[in-house]
């Protein structure tokens, strides 16, 4: 296998990751969901299958980053949806950081 599709596999499994998390986490989101914290609840539960399905997807604007072409037509900028997505992706760990980091 060439480097490039190693680290596409690589991407496909790390969305798998995800979808492990977001069944781990679904009856915790279920939970907080009936203690009247449903934003959250909501957010939990949903979060990890939309990066999952991105991810399963190929993830495309990070193979771009990792693996750039000489063809100009495929460096062309990455799509309103996929900035769309890696925001939501970037909002989530930070979320599930902070999250994190005041439990302990």
């Amino acid at each position: 296998m060439k480097p490039r599709e190693i680290f596409h596999l690589s991407i496909r499994l790390l969305g798998l990751f995800f979808v492990g998390f977001g069944c781990f986490n679904a009856p915790i989101a279920s939970q907080m969901i009936m203690m009247n914290q449903w934003a959250f609840g909501l957010f939990m539960l949903i979060f990890p299958f939309i990066v999952a399905r991105w991810l399963l997807g190929g993830g495309e604007p990070i193979m771009r980053i990792a693996y750039p072409s000489e063809n100009p037509d495929e460096n062309a900028p990455v799509s309103g949806t996929a900035t769309f997505l890696a925001l939501i992706f970037a909002m989530g760990l930070s979320l599930m950081f902070i999250r994190g980091c005041a439990g302990r």
